[in-house]
């Protein structure tokens, strides 16, 4: 019983993309508007980064 701390090596890189999805992210001053514009280039990142295995991503909406 009871608890022990241990160390434990871990390998690859955490990505954190975080997204407003407000309803300001509607507007449309960017096509198609903002939100589906962040998406994409958040899309594009994650392809340029490639798949490799010790990626970790989170995405936030």
């Amino acid at each position: 019983m009871g608890t022990k701390l241990k160390t434990v090596k871990r390998e690859g890189v955490d990505v954190v993309f975080a997204l407003d999805v407000s309803k300001s992210m509607l507007a449309e001053d960017i096509a198609p508007n903002r939100l589906e514009k962040a998406k994409q280039i958040i899309s594009k990142i994650i392809d340029k980064l490639g798949s490799r295995s010790s990626w970790n991503y989170y995405l936030c909406w």
